[in-house]
């Protein structure tokens, strides 16, 4: 333990991914689902699926090719992915060392 309080002193920022070793945010409320759900509301807005967005299968590459379609479609998908990502987060799994 004395290494690693040796690394975090020095170091001016830590980025953590909090879905891997520490916790599994997806695990109750997996990102399949929220790129359907993602799916699901553009379709409703739009009334179509447009093509860009046909085959993808992550929630944050959605938002990446929405925001290639339209600005305001990447926003409506952007607010719907945090609050996705929020209530995922809610149904994390942690991990123990």
């Amino acid at each position: 333990m004395g290494c690693l309080a040796a690394i975090l002193r020095r170091s001016p920022v830590i980025l953590l991914d909090f879905d891997g070793r520490i916790s599994s945010v997806f695990a109750g409320y997996p990102a399949s689902q929220i790129t359907e759900e993602l799916r699901g509301l553009v379709v409703d807005q739009v009334g179509e699926l447009p093509p860009a967005l046909d085959a993808v299968t992550s929630p944050h590459e959605f938002l990446s090719v929405a925001a290639d379609v339209s600005p305001e479609l990447a926003q409506q998908v952007e607010t719907a992915l945090q609050t996705a990502e929020i209530k995922a987060v809610e149904s994390a799994i942690q991990h123990r060392a």
